[in-house]
């Protein structure tokens, strides 16, 4: 039997969306079918070049599955930071997939649930930032999100910056980020 630690573990409060990481993702998608509310599509980021087992998403088949391969930096100068295309392919796949959405990356923390949160601000339009970053929390009370992602979204949204004020100024996520702010 594997454990899972605690940032792996899915919480399956959040309406419509399941945040978690790449070991959690296979029981996440269980527990929601057997609780009548199956997974209608799987958001996968993982680090350029991973393979399933070894820091890749598990591959799924059951359910439309996109994997997108960034690194979970805050460095746009990164080779492999997350990039513009990287959140409007995200956007896209949630606006086709409506439903309930898994998202995960290596630990469900910073990757997945700046995508979440992009996701989630997407489908509430703006002004209700304060109100998508609550979902995100909600369905990961660890999230830390990527402040690249958040500020990419935070453009290609039009939010003008509120997304990112929403988050920068969340008291658990400041204090989780050691105090930095966003780049």
């Amino acid at each position: 039997m594997t454990l899972l630690r605690a940032w792996e573990a899915p919480v399956y409060d959040a309406e419509n969306l399941l945040i978690c990481g790449c070991r959690a993702v296979r029981s996440a998608m269980a527990a929601s079918v057997r609780a009548g509310q199956p997974i209608a599509a799987v958001l996968s980021l993982q680090s350029p070049g991973a393979i399933e087992g070894s820091g890749g998403a598990p591959r799924i088949g059951t359910v439309p599955q996109l994997v997108l391969e960034c690194e979970d930096t805050a460095d746009a100068d990164h080779p492999h930071a997350p990039r513009l295309h990287h959140v409007e392919a995200a956007l896209a796949f949630g606006r086709e997939h409506g439903g309930k959405l898994l998202v995960h990356c290596h630990l469900g923390i910073a990757r997945s649930t700046g995508m979440a949160l992009a996701i989630v601000a997407d489908r509430l339009g703006r002004g209700r930032e304060d109100e998508a970053l609550a979902q995100v929390l909600k369905a990961r009370p660890c999230a830390t999100p990527n402040p690249l992602i958040v500020t990419l979204a935070d453009g290609l949204l039009g939010h003008r910056g509120a997304l990112t004020t929403a988050v920068e100024g969340h008291p658990d996520i400041f204090r989780r980020r050691g105090g930095l702010t966003f780049p």
